[in-house]
Formats: structure tokens, sequence, C-alpha cells
């Protein structure tokens, strides 16, 4: 039985290839690089907020870790 082009299998990264698991899997540790240290401290009950330098911090460091594991060689040496 065929599943539907917009099957819950699909958008879950299980669609038509490794090539399409491989991209969300690589939005998917994007985004939890970008948001976990800053979002984990609210869940768990923290008055604070992390201000901008914080927040700007974080996000360059995903940036990176996530050009050195999927970007290219000029992206790399950047």
């Amino acid at each position: 039985m065929r599943r539907p082009a917009g099957s819950a299998s699909r958008a879950a990264g299980g669609g038509r290839g490794s090539r399409d698991r491989r991209i969300y899997l690589a939005a998917a540790q994007f985004l939890d690089l970008t948001q976990s240290t800053l979002k984990l401290p609210i869940l768990f009950g923290s008055p604070e907020r992390p201000s901008d330098e914080p927040i700007d911090a974080v996000v360059k460091s995903a940036v990176d870790v996530f050009l050195a594991a999927y970007g290219t060689e000029k992206t790399r040496e950047e």
C-alpha cells in the first residue's frame, strides 16, 4: 500500500530516499543547537530570560557547529 505524498512519515524525514532523511536530520540538529541551551532553563522554571548577548553567542556557536558538520569546504574555512 502506498502512502499519500503528505504522510506523517515523510514529514518526519522518512520521505523519498536518504537525502530527504539527511536534510531533515540536519534541520532538526540545527534547531536543537540553537534552542536547547536557551530553552531548557525556561522549561524547568527559571524566572530569568536570556539577554541578547547569550542568545547571540548560542546562535553563533550553533552556526559554527552546523557548518563544520554540513558546510562546504569554503564555509568551513570562514
